[in-house]
């Protein structure tokens, strides 16, 4: 038994997805890892029956730093925003704005009925890319007509103004539009606009 302290927890079909990474369980001569679980099915609102089950594990060495906390120790949720869409793909972006860091990591798994263990995948954050640490986040999949599913990324940034980005599968970078989306009258609206999003687009 132990802790599970997670970066950043998702949810699809009744499961709880929780990423993270062993820095604060092995010593620092072990290899880290960074690891995606998955909860027992529609676990009770209590979470008393709640259990874990691995979907990957893999060493850091090589891929995106995805930390877990800033050097004060207080863990900020909108520094991270992940999801998982309707195939199994997790994504989630970070960002450090005392270090101007960005990173992101995707675990795309394998096709069914194949023996493989999934692949992880490093997400390109361009070091211009608007993301303010205290304002609301929301990472989401947009499905089209034709049953593709496409990474996007809004942010709040300022009273009136939402960032939107999607994710190029080829290069695996994400492409932010040059201007944000002017939502009129409030930061309030703003939110109201990214939580439609979440649910009209998050498959």
């Amino acid at each position: 038994m132990g802790v599970l302290k997670p970066s950043c927890v998702t949810a699809r079909d009744g499961r709880i997805y929780a990423f993270g990474n062993t820095l604060s369980y092995l010593t620092s001569d072990q290899s880290q890892v960074y690891f995606l679980v998955v909860s027992n099915s529609n676990p009770s609102p209590a979470l008393d029956d709640l259990s874990w089950t691995l979907v990957s594990a893999v060493p850091m060495t090589g891929y995106a730093e995805i930390k877990y906390a800033d050097i004060l120790g207080f863990h900020n949720p909108n520094r991270y925003s992940c999801t998982i869409d309707d195939k199994g793909v997790f994504s989630i972006l970070f960002m450090d704005d005392l270090y101007n860091e960005r990173a992101g990591l995707q675990f795309q798994p394998s096709p069914a009925g194949t023996s493989g263990t999934g692949t992880w995948k490093n997400i390109t954050i361009p070091l211009d890319y608007k993301w303010k640490p205290l304002h609301p986040t929301e990472l989401f999949n947009y499905k089209d007509t034709q049953g593709m599913n496409t990474l996007m990324h809004a942010t709040v940034e300022g009273v009136n103004d939402v960032r939107v980005a999607a994710l190029d599968p080829t290069t695996m970078t994400m492409n932010q539009g040059l201007t944000p989306w002017n939502i009129v009258r409030s930061t309030q609206k703003a939110l109201v606009v990214l939580k439609k999003m979440e649910g009209c687009c998050r498959y």
